[in-house]
């Protein structure tokens, strides 16, 4: 899976997210300024300003609860470090609160919107 270059931004004003994929001259000035450009280019051809890119922050251990079970050498449970991102609406930190599958989403009204030569298969 190859997904370098592909920035999600999240609709301030709607269950939705977009998807692009930086181009040529935005990829000058390092990551953050890639991002900004791929959101003015996305906020012109799409036409609208409520595009936000949500970053990763940090991430944090999660502490095992009891002991762990072992199949062989291998740990049979695997715990996901907890992720924080940055919050759309204030700046601060945000966690995922709850997961949903894409039908769900969609489901929910959400939807992704795709700009450019990019296919998501399952």
């Amino acid at each position: 899976m190859v997904t370098f270059g592909l920035i999600c931004f999240a609709s301030l004003t709607a269950k939705e997210v977009v998807i692009a994929e930086a181009e040529g001259a935005e990829y000058e000035g390092g990551f953050q300024a890639t991002v900004s450009a791929v959101q003015q280019r996305l906020s012109l051809v799409l036409g609208r300003n409520d595009l936000c890119f949500v970053p990763l922050l940090r991430t944090e251990s999660q502490v095992r609860k009891g002991p762990p079970r072992f199949r062989g050498f291998f740990p049979v449970e695997y715990d996901a470090p907890k992720l924080f991102y940055r919050c759309p609406q204030c700046g601060g930190e945000a966690t995922v609160e709850r997961t949903e599958t894409f039908d769900e989403f969609q489901r929910e009204g959400g939807k992704i919107t795709i700009v450019g030569d990019i296919e998501l298969k399952a």
